[in-house]
């Protein structure tokens, strides 16, 4: 089996086990809630299609029961198609915008910093340290985002 899959280019698909493997039972679990939700819409959409195309195709067109049928089977995949496409390409979107910010870099600057001592607060402004202050140091960060080259 497993040269099977290696003549077939199975393993060379391009999927990350680690990142799912590193997920808490909280975000596994939420993973799941939202691809069942997905797979429910998306079955209710193929559904609610067929009955439109059955109700109408006997209302208005008075087709035989055959030709019905296949209308309904037949618009009923294309949306089944169509969904599958589009959340397909969401979730291509999604791993290509995960993969452009696991690349950025993050920057910190010390903005501003407050000493707190028995004399009173003192405040420095950009990365100016008080000099022979004794107590505790609060520092604000701003934070930017670069990207790698």
């Amino acid at each position: 089996m497993g040269q099977l899959r290696n003549r077939t280019g199975f393993n060379s698909v391009n999927v990350s086990n680690d990142e799912y493997d590193n997920l808490t039972p909280s975000q596994q679990n939420k993973q799941l809630k939202q691809q069942l939700t997905t797979i429910f819409n998306i079955f209710i959409s193929v559904v609610s299609v067929g009955y439109a195309v059955w109700y109408w195709s006997g209302s208005s067109m008075r087709l035989n029961d055959g030709v019905r049928i296949l209308l309904c089977l037949f618009f009923s995949l294309l949306v089944l198609v169509a969904e599958v496409v589009m959340f397909g390409g969401y979730l291509k979107k999604i791993d290509d915008a995960r993969i452009v910010e696991r690349k950025k870099k993050e920057v910190k600057h010390v903005v501003e910093t407050v000493t707190f001592s028995g004399d009173g607060v003192k405040r420095s402004l950009k990365n100016k340290d008080p000099v022979g202050s004794i107590g505790t140091t609060v520092e604000k960060l701003s934070i930017q985002e670069k990207k790698k080259s």
